[in-house]
C-alpha cells in the first residue's frame, strides 16, 4: 500500500478514475433532468452530438491546461517537508568541517589533538 501512495503513476491513474466518477455523478444528475419534459410522453433517451462531444474534449483541455500551469508555478511537494532533508548550500567554506556543497569534511581541521 505505501509503494502505492509514492508511486506517481498509481496517483494519476486513481485521480483521473475519480476524475471521471464524479463528472458521471453530474451527468447522472443533470442530462435526464434536462431531456426529460414534464408529459411522460415527450419522454426520450438522450443522445449527444459532437458538440456536447467537444464541450467535453475542451473542458478537460481547459482543466489540463490550468493544472499543468500550476504545477510549474507552484511546488508539487511542499517546502516545508523537504527542507530539513536537503543541506543547505554554502558560498564559502567554513571552519567548523562543511565545504560549500554542504557536506562534511573527513575530520574537523582545527581539533587540537588526535589530528594535529
Amino acid at each position: 500500500m505505501q509503494k502505492l501512495r509514492r508511486s506517481a503513476a498509481w496517483l494519476f491513474i486513481i485521480s483521473f478514475t475519480i476524475n471521471i466518477g464524479m463528472w458521471f455523478e453530474r451527468f447522472v444528475i443533470v442530462v435526464p433532468s434536462l431531456s426529460h419534459e414534464f408529459e411522460p410522453w415527450q419522454w426520450t433517451s438522450y443522445r449527444p452530438t459532437w458538440v456536447d462531444y467537444a464541450i467535453l474534449a475542451g473542458s478537460f483541455g481547459w482543466f489540463s491546461m490550468w493544472f499543468m500551469l500550476f504545477i510549474k508555478q507552484l511546488p508539487v511537494i511542499a517546502i516545508a517537508e523537504v527542507k530539513e532533508i536537503v543541506p543547505p548550500r554554502l558560498r564559502t567554506t567554513h571552519p567548523h568541517g562543511i565545504d560549500p556543497s554542504g557536506r562534511h569534511f573527513e575530520y574537523e581541521p582545527d581539533t587540537p589533538g588526535e589530528f594535529a
